[in-house]
């Protein structure tokens, strides 16, 4: 397996705001929950995104040469 090229973001993930488009989280989230549909789905995920960490800032920040 190759080294990751920034071992400190290891762990890390990046998710958006909304769940994805084309139904595959609410189909997951079916298949662990009865009669899922999709305001349910989307509340699930505002739980998930609710819950998220920040980057650290010296991957989230401006870096200074483009300010």
């Amino acid at each position: 397996m190759a080294m990751p090229t920034n071992p400190h973001l290891s762990g890390y993930r990046i998710i958006r705001s909304t769940p994805p488009f084309d139904r595959t989280f609410r189909r997951a989230v079916s298949a662990k929950i009865a009669d899922v549909n999709d305001a349910v789905a989307r509340e699930l995920w505002d739980l998930v995104y609710e819950r998220g960490q920040d980057l650290p800032p010296a991957i989230a920040d401006t870096p200074s040469w483009l300010r």
